[in-house]
Parts: structure tokens; sequence; C-alpha cells
């Protein structure tokens, strides 16, 4: 009886109305099978010169001493619609690829992707692993800015099947997200946010309205002339945007 009642308690249904009325608020699905491999939505931008570089540690090599890992990256569009997918083996300790309009077939763009080992060692089969990695974003060929991975998104399990199901959401828009920084010397700010979750999301920034789908991602220019504190309200648990900063010709990218 004990056990039905806590799978009730933490199914979708319940999990929604409990973070709508903000009652034992659940952020994360905190059930996932082994072996699962998760990874974030690593935003990457091609748009309007811009360059970014990949780099990731071949983690199932140097946690599990497992020598013939792969892995699967997939890349999405915007609007959330699929683009490609790179497989890659044969990895070093470390590894890097450019992503610019060569690689996404002439697309001047920007979208996410996401990042899966995979390796049929059964020492792997109730382990859950994600790889945070570093992005770096060069704009008009300057340096790299980087950044790590920003809020877990997706997860391949040992089927291959991809689920999506990780960030909760709520009813209601009580979900509040104050970014930590006080935004006065700059020439303006992008907030590049993703949805994180399985259905459409409603959100405002500083009280401005704006609605996502499943997958999509949008880039939210900030003046900050006006705007030196931003605020996030959503019905999403975890909406935790990456910030690109500009101050003359210089850029820094950081998660909030």
């Amino acid at each position: 009886m004990k056990s039905l009642i806590k799978k009730l308690f933490n199914s979708e249904t319940f999990v929604l109305l409990r973070n709508s009325l903000d009652i034992r608020s659940q952020i994360y699905n905190k059930n996932l099978p082994g072996f699962s491999s998760v990874s974030d939505a690593f935003p990457w931008r091609t748009d309007n010169s811009f360059k970014t570089i990949f780099k990731f540690s071949d983690i199932l090599n140097i946690f599990y001493d497992i020598s013939d890992s792969e892995v699967e990256i997939r890349f999405y569009s915007n609007k959330g619609k699929y683009i490609k997918n790179i497989n890659l083996n044969n990895l070093k300790l470390s590894n890097e690829i450019i992503i610019d309009k060569e690689l996404l077939d002439g697309i001047e763009d920007y979208g996410v992707f996401h990042i899966f080992h995979k390796s049929e060692n059964e020492i792997l089969n109730k382990e859950v692993i994600s790889n945070r990695c570093y992005l770096g974003y060069s704009y008009k060929n300057n340096l790299y800015s980087f950044v790590h991975g920003n809020v877990f998104v997706s997860y391949l399990n040992k089927n291959k099947i991809i689920d999506g199901k990780i960030i909760k959401r709520s009813l209601f828009k009580n979900q509040i997200y104050r970014i930590q920084k006080y935004f006065d010397d700059l020439d303006k700010i992008e907030l590049f946010v993703t949805n994180p979750t399985f259905k459409k999301i409603y959100f405002t920034v500083n009280n401005k309205n704006f609605e996502l789908n499943k997958g999509c991602s949008t880039i939210i220019s900030i003046d900050c002339a006006s705007d030196k504190i931003v605020i996030l309200k959503s019905n999403c648990t975890y909406l935790r945007p990456t910030l690109f900063n500009y101050k003359n010709c210089y850029l820094d990218v950081h998660h909030s």
C-alpha cells in the first residue's frame, strides 16, 4: 500500500499539482532508469558571425575504464526540429568539435544539441551518468568565451530510447528565477532560453510574455539601459538561461 501511495504521489499528474500548489515541489525526475546517459541542451550558434566549439571528455573511459565507448550528438533547430546527428568513436580522453555552418550543412542560425555516451559494457547497467562538458563561443573571430552545461533535459536509456521527461512543470507561472547579476555596465545582454520540458511552457522576462514549445529555444535581447535586473517567472521549475554579455567588441558568456 505504501509503495502504491508513493508511486501515485510521484506521478506526473500529482507532481504537476504539487508544484502548482507549492507543496513539496519537485524540480527533477529523480527516478531515471539505469543505464541512462543524461544530457543538457547545449546551445549552438552560427548566427551573426558566431562560431561554437564543444569540448567533452570520454567519461566512460575516465571513470569506468571502458576504452570502446562512443558518443552520439544530436542537433536541433531553435524550432525543436531535428537537424542531424554525429556518432563518434575512437575517443580521446579530451575531445572537441567546431560547430559552424559547414558542420551544420550551411545553417546560419542557433539551436541546441544533446550528447549521449554509449557502451554495451554491463558495468553500466545500473548507472546514471552525465557529462556537463564545455562550450566556447567566438563572436566575430574573437577569443572564445567558455561556459559549461546548464540544465539536464533528456537521457538515452539502455534500450536506445531518448526521453525528455526530466524537468517538471507547474500549472501556473509561480516559479520565479532572479538572475544574480546587476546589468549596469554592458551594452546589451542576450538570454538564450531553452524549453527543458516535454510540454509547452509559458514565462515572462521582466513582465514581457513568452512561450516555447517542446524542445524550442529563443534568444531574448535585454536593453541594459532600462533593465538592470532580470527576473523570469514561468511554469517551468528550472528555467535557467545562458547569458551572452556584450561590451564594445568583447563577449562574456555564462549561465545565470
